[in-house]
């Protein structure tokens, strides 16, 4: 049997068939409100001498957390390098062995397993 589902947006002021969902920030809150062209508009007429007015905040968001860079261990499991070791630590070490690493990204699992079998620290 088929079935078809049909999802209408409501106009969150007057309860009218919305055309669209905006999405805003007001005093640190993240806001999401579905209205219809006519409000819609309302909304930006109303707002738009302020955002003319305004300044950025300079607000920068946290970074994503990084992720532990990984190698196969002699026992063919995958491990963490160096339990802690940076990637920057990692690739001056290798440059200063005449190892070539890149400037950007991820290392080659034979650096990592250099590294450790150098026993550097946190290997």
């Amino acid at each position: 049997m088929a079935e078809r589902v049909t999802v209408e947006l409501v106009d969150d002021l007057d309860g009218s068939v919305a055309d669209e969902t905006v999405h805003f920030t007001w005093e640190g809150k993240s806001l999401v409100i579905d209205l219809n062209k006519k409000n819609g508009d309302k909304l930006r007429k109303a707002i738009e001498p302020f955002v003319a007015a305004a300044r950025p905040d300079g607000t920068v968001q946290a970074p994503a957390p990084r992720r532990r860079l990984s190698s196969i261990s002699s026992s063919g499991k995958r491990q963490n390098a160096g339990a802690g070791a940076a990637t920057s630590v990692i690739r001056a070490w290798a440059r200063e062995n005449n190892i070539e690493v890149p400037d950007r990204g991820r290392l080659k699992p034979d650096v990592v397993q250099a590294w450790e079998a150098a026993g550097r620290p946190g290997a």
